[in-house]
């Protein structure tokens, strides 16, 4: 890039708009030859993340510094307390997130958009034992009667109950329902099935 000159006395020159302009060329100039892009965090900000938080993380640091500089028992009292207030924060906010994430979870929701909950609520709740309880209590209320119109349970609960089996264990002619399915079975199966075959 070129940069053009020009002749001027003393008296033409500007400091503060020559300096402006020659930044402005040095910029552009970069711009050109090195280019830039804009900088993302890789790691996506979680859920549970609020302005309190942050306000409360600067005020410990903040209060950190003043102890390490005084060593007053007054700061770190003062420290002590506001390390306290913002655990309580951290914790009760993921407690509040991983509560209504699996609140929301429901028998229309998107595969995408929940996944994407869970991967970001991973930080929130790492007791499989837990998780487990919450998704198997979210699962048992989508299967439950609550999740279906009333003219369908109307016309299920209306049905005549189903025929009892004639299956009898001591029908020896029946015995070879309950054998195990051996591999001949299998692959005479298998000979059958198309590429469009289900499963």
């Amino acid at each position: 890039m070129k940069i053009k000159s020009t002749k001027c006395s003393d008296e033409d020159i500007n400091i503060d708009k020559t300096v402006t302009k020659f930044t402005e060329n040095i910029i552009e100039a970069a711009e050109q030859t090195i280019g830039y892009i804009n900088h993302r965090s890789k790691n996506p900000q979680v859920p549970w993340w609020i302005n309190e938080i942050k306000k409360y993380i600067a005020l410990k640091n903040k209060a950190l510094k003043t102890f390490i500089k005084t060593r007053s028992s007054d700061d770190h009292i003062n420290l002590k307390e506001l390390r306290a207030k913002t655990r309580f924060l951290v914790k009760s906010n993921k407690t509040i997130t991983w509560r209504n994430f699996t609140a929301n979870i429901g028998a229309q929701v998107d595969p995408h958009i929940m996944w994407n909950k869970i991967r970001s609520n991973i930080s929130v709740n790492t007791d499989s034992s837990s998780i487990a309880h919450h998704l198997g209590l979210n699962f048992e209320k989508n299967s439950s009667n609550e999740m279906y119109s009333r003219d369908f349970l109307r016309e299920n609960v209306n049905k005549p109950p189903p025929q009892p089996s004639s299956i009898s264990p001591q029908n020896t002619h029946q015995s070879y329902l309950n054998r195990p399915i051996t591999m001949e079975e299998i692959l005479k199966t298998l000979k059958r099935c198309t590429s469009k075959s289900t499963g």
